[in-house]
């Protein structure tokens, strides 16, 4: 089999983006169906990866736009040089090259559902996306979902035929090396709470921060770290976070690490007493499910796809319900060293579900499963 992997983006790849890249290409480059791989990325974009790949080679497009990408001549002539069986697009973006099936991937389940947003700008920038999005899904010979909550969501809400979708969850993985932010202070020794993902009004950050006024998290003296930035959309939604924290007289137990790096994510995943997770919807929550690789303890919103992911290992909470994950951290806090053990052991038990070994297989899997239902169909 012959893949052409194109990766229509408007500029620079997201953390989470380059790393399902720098996953899964390796795999492809291993497995004995695939013959050959071809690679586009948008001009400008760097993609580093441990060791070469034999059957990977690469090609440049322009930046995505929906009204002139299908006419770029440069990927045009990449894909004719290549011949591809089949084209798989990792995002919700529509692409099409003479009668060669197409592949898309839901990732992005925030623009795809109603959603109380701060702005009217980021209302029609949503709405932009998800008429971009459904487009995409509507024309596509195949879908990739990366939860049962996403594929419910295209079957039942956008009538997306069921054989054309299928789940495929993100892989994750322990780094090997862990490094202490240079942001933080060394007197934490541990006694933080760790959140982290683009800062996004959908995330409900001010549930957490609410929560840290908890008698019992200030008797402790507890931290929390947030990890990750605002766009420029979502500035605003920052400001008000950042007002919250000093109306409520938390300046010095909420700290903003801004971006951090694989090694430095890890040392917090490895040291937080809970990674807390209070987002109102994601498609997958991968900076949890990483969290649970270092064994870390979970709390989080019961808002889906959040219970598909974590199972019976994290604590659940209603989304906006302040005594709920109050009551939740407590649980944590007052652990016996047996049970915060047994916490650890049952977090990093449910991680090994999600490994990138499995997330490339199946990937493969809905590949084929897309051509062999079109030949059928002819």
């Amino acid at each position: 089999m012959r893949i052409a992997i194109v990766n229509l983006t408007c500029g620079a790849l997201s953390g989470g983006y380059r790393k399902y890249l720098q996953n899964v290409l390796p795999r492809f480059d291993a497995m004995e169906d695939i013959e050959a791989i071809l690679c586009v990325l948008s001009r400008g974009v760097a993609l580093l990866m441990d060791a070469p790949l034999k059957k990977v080679s690469y090609a440049l497009c322009s930046r995505y736009n929906i009204l002139s990408i299908r006419h770029d001549p440069s990927l045009q002539k990449a894909l004719q040089d290549f011949a591809p069986d089949i084209i798989f697009i990792p995002t919700e973006r529509h692409f099409a090259f003479q009668d060669v099936p197409v592949v898309c991937m839901l990732q992005n389940m925030l623009p795809m559902v109603p959603f109380k947003h701060p702005n009217t700008k980021e209302y029609i920038l949503h709405a932009g996306v998800r008429a971009v999005a459904r487009i995409a899904m509507n024309r596509a010979d195949g879908i990739i979902a990366v939860s049962e909550f996403a594929a419910r969501h295209l079957t039942a809400c956008w009538h997306i035929p069921e054989e054309k979708v299928h789940v495929v969850y993100h892989g994750v993985t322990e780094e090997k090396e862990t490094c202490f932010p240079e942001r933080i202070e060394r007197q934490y020794d541990r006694k933080f709470l760790f959140t982290a993902g683009a800062i996004e009004a959908y995330r409900g950050l001010e549930d957490i921060i609410r929560a840290m006024t908890d008698p019992i998290m200030t008797a402790r003296r507890l931290n929390l770290l947030i990890a990750g930035t605002a766009r420029s959309g979502m500035k605003s939604y920052e400001d008000s976070l950042r007002k919250l924290v000093s109306s409520l007289g938390l300046e010095k137990s909420v700290h903003w690490l801004g971006q951090l790096n694989q090694h430095e994510m890890a040392w917090c995943y490895k040291n937080a007493k809970a990674f807390v997770m209070t987002s109102r919807i994601e498609a997958c929550p991968n900076t949890a499910l990483e969290a649970m690789v270092y064994g870390c303890p979970i709390v989080s919103t019961d808002a889906a796809p959040m219970p598909e992911m974590f199972g019976d290992t994290a604590l659940y909470y209603s989304p906006g319900d302040i005594n709920g994950l109050v009551m939740q951290l407590r649980r944590i806090l007052s652990a016996t060293p047996k049970q915060e053990i047994e916490m650890k052991r049952t977090s990093k038990e449910r991680s090994k579900k999600f490994t990138w070994d499995i997330t490339a297989e199946r990937t493969l899997d809905a590949l084929k499963h897309t051509i062999k239902l079109l030949r059928l169909k002819t």
